[in-house]
């Protein structure tokens, strides 16, 4: 049977671990051979030709995961969202539709509108699919906010949280030292961080910094960059640690090169670098989701709504570095006593993500056999 899967599927690892999991989770269980035709969402518009050659070949239209409620200009989406779709051409579609653990993804300090029609078309996707689910609480909130029949919008753990690891070693790792694994989010920082937000990109950076360096003083520390896209696209981050970092730190984004872009299967081995860590800081969403899914003990950083709504369902929210006005971004003592809670509590800290855990995986797979059973009807 055929599934065309829509997503963002550009390089990106917190992308390709979706698509990779989903991928691997459907086919495990499902009783039929599934094929996967894949289309990226940021460069393919759903004309009625494409619409009828799914509806010809397909056995189902699959939408999803990730941030896909976001009004990106340049993709020139006429659903204002990521799913590129006339309103009136939703109707045409005879497969079934479902919509996979999908994310509302606008920027806290991005002031760009979504365009008129998009309430209405999320209001109609809802009402169209078989299955609707978002990945977490807090974008179902924002859905009901904008008209959505809330009773059909489920929410189910993020994906990206199952992808199994596969073991890699790391080149220069120190197995004597404590591991704090560090990401940053690159582009848009200016929709990260509050005006003036080279000022407080500066701040906070300096913050976090004196955190590490006492850590690495303090608990014999060794900090790993982890880089989702190449070490190319995160050299400014790359060289501001490397400045400031009393130990040079791991470049992972270096020292594995061949591993990015994370795609496919190599995804799994960027998976195994998080298990390694002992604690994550991370801006991303997915080192954080992943992160929780190897049991690693982590420290959300920024500013993103996707980071806290997925805080919020675990009952992790006091561990983030928030960078939001009327917060305390900035205090290096705060920050120190974060991560020092998650090295000298560390067992604690992965008991709780383990039992939290549990639950969430009995939600994930509860869903995939409902997306089976739908599509052998």
């Amino acid at each position: 049977m055929i599934i065309y899967h829509v997503g963002a599927w550009a390089g990106n690892f917190g992308d390709s671990i979706l698509q990779q999991s989903i991928y691997n989770n459907l086919t495990s269980i499902s009783k039929v051979n599934l094929e996967f035709r894949y289309i990226n969402c940021q460069t393919t518009e759903f004309t009625k030709e494409l619409i009828e050659e799914i509806n010809t070949s397909g056995d189902m239209l699959l939408v999803g995961g990730g941030g896909l409620i976001f009004y990106r200009p340049q993709d020139n989406s006429v659903s204002g969202w990521q799913w590129n779709i006339h309103y009136e051409l939703i109707d045409l579609l005879d497969v079934p539709l479902v919509v996979y653990g999908i994310g509302y993804n606008q920027f806290e300090f991005d002031h760009t509108n979504f365009i008129e029609i998009t309430n209405k078309h999320l209001q109609k996707t809802v009402e169209k699919a078989a299955l609707f689910s978002v990945r977490n609480q807090g974008t179902k909130e924002e859905l009901i906010a904008r008209g959505c029949d809330g009773t059909k919008v489920r929410v189910i753990p993020d994906s990206g949280m199952f992808l199994e690891s596969k073991p890699i070693q790391i080149p220069g790792l120190n197995s004597q030292k404590v591991k704090i694994g560090f990401n940053w989010t690159t582009d848009r920082e200016n929709q990260t961080f509050p005006a003036p937000y080279e000022e407080s990109k500066e701040a906070f950076l300096k913050a976090c910094i004196q955190s590490l360096n006492k850590i690495i003083t303090d608990y014999n520390a060794q900090v790993v960059y982890i880089g989702h896209m190449s070490e190319e696209f995160d050299a400014s981050i790359i060289k501001y640690l490397e400045e400031n970092l009393i130990e040079a730190p791991v470049i992972i984004d270096r020292v594995l090169s061949d591993i990015y872009p994370p795609a496919g299967e190599r995804a799994s081995f960027l998976v195994d670098i998080y298990r390694q860590m002992d604690v994550v800081l991370g801006m991303r969403g997915h080192a954080n989701i992943v992160s929780f899914g190897q049991k690693t003990p982590f420290i959300g950083l920024g500013s993103h709504r996707k980071i806290r709504y997925f805080l919020e369902d675990i009952n992790r929210s006091s561990f983030f570095f928030d960078v939001r006005p009327n917060s305390e971004p900035y205090s290096v003592e705060s920050m120190y006593q974060k991560i020092k809670d998650c090295i000298e509590h560390k067992e604690e800290h992965i008991n709780a993500l383990n039992e939290e855990l549990k639950k969430q995986n009995n939600i994930f797979d509860s869903f995939n056999k409902e997306i089976i059973e739908v599509l052998c009807k």
